[in-house]
C-alpha cells in the first residue's frame, strides 16, 4: 500500500496520464455493458417494460454523473486545482 502512495504523489507524464484515463474509461464503459447485460437477462418480461422504468430511473443520477464527474465541470477545475497544489496553497484546495 505504501509503494502505491508514494508512486501516487510522482509526476506522470502526459502519455501515462492519457493511457490511464483512457484505461479506466474503457473499463468503465465495459462495467456499464456489463450492468445492461445482467438487468437485461433477471428481467425475462416481454415488452422490456420493467427494463425501460428501471433505465428510465437510472437516467437521472447517470446525467449528474457525467456533467460533475466526467463532464465540463471536472475538466474546468483541473488546470485551477493543479496551479493551486503546484504554488503549495492546499488550504484553498
Amino acid at each position: 500500500m505504501n509503494q502505491w502512495l508514494t508512486r501516487a504523489n510522482q509526476r506522470v507524464s502526459l502519455g501515462g496520464a492519457a493511457a490511464l484515463l483512457v484505461a479506466a474509461s474503457l473499463f468503465g464503459q465495459l462495467l456499464g455493458f456489463l450492468r445492461t447485460q445482467v438487468i437485461n437477462g433477471n428481467f425475462n418480461s416481454p415488452g422490456h417494460i420493467t427494463t425501460d422504468a428501471y433505465f428510465a430511473a437510472f437516467k437521472i443520477p447517470d446525467f449528474f454523473f457525467y456533467t460533475i464527474a466526467a463532464g465540463a465541470l471536472g475538466v474546468a477545475f483541473m488546470p485551477f486545482l493543479a496551479d493551486k497544489l503546484e504554488a503549495g496553497d492546499r488550504k484553498s484546495v
